[in-house]
């Protein structure tokens, strides 16, 4: 609620993603299970409840990565090293990065042509629900692709 000034105290009115991301921070925490990465990777929809959040998702996550490196799908990877990912050996460019641990996060962008449009597409570890609810998840897509978005220069 503002103050008679008109200043809106509440917490993370100042900065709404830092809030987030303390959110995302405490929730690993409290789930965190030490289950070890499988190596396996799966969409957001096969996680538990992820096809019922699928397409919000898809909207907020994976279409303005597309959308950002569809042009040009190599600054994906330049981006994501200079945030310390690694580069991935998928699609017309991929990158690995590791938001936190044990919760890798492959970004996987396809550039369009005449015929198909560009596509983007994020994997987790299938492991990824030992230490979020799919909830989590969801937002933690969306903070990583913001910060790949303001590190590219977009």
């Amino acid at each position: 609620m503002p103050r008679a000034g008109g200043t809106d105290t509440s917490v993370g009115a100042a900065d709404p993603d830092a809030f987030a991301e303390r959110i995302l921070i405490l929730h690993y925490l409290a789930k965190v299970s030490g289950a070890p990465l499988s190596g396996r990777l799966v969409g957001f929809d096969q996680l538990a409840g992820g096809r019922f959040y699928g397409s919000a998702f898809r909207k907020r996550t994976e279409m303005p990565l597309a959308s950002l490196f569809s042009q040009d799908p190599g600054r994906l990877v330049q981006t994501a090293v200079r945030l310390g990912g690694t580069q991935g050996g998928h699609g017309s460019s991929s990158a690995l990065l590791v938001p936190l641990p044990r919760v890798p996060m492959t970004l996987i962008v396809w550039a369009g042509d005449d015929e198909l449009p560009s596509n983007a597409k994020v994997l987790f570890d299938d492991t990824a629900e030992e230490y979020l609810t799919t909830e989590d998840i969801a937002v933690l897509g969306d903070q990583v692709v913001r910060r790949i978005k303001e590190a590219s220069g977009a």
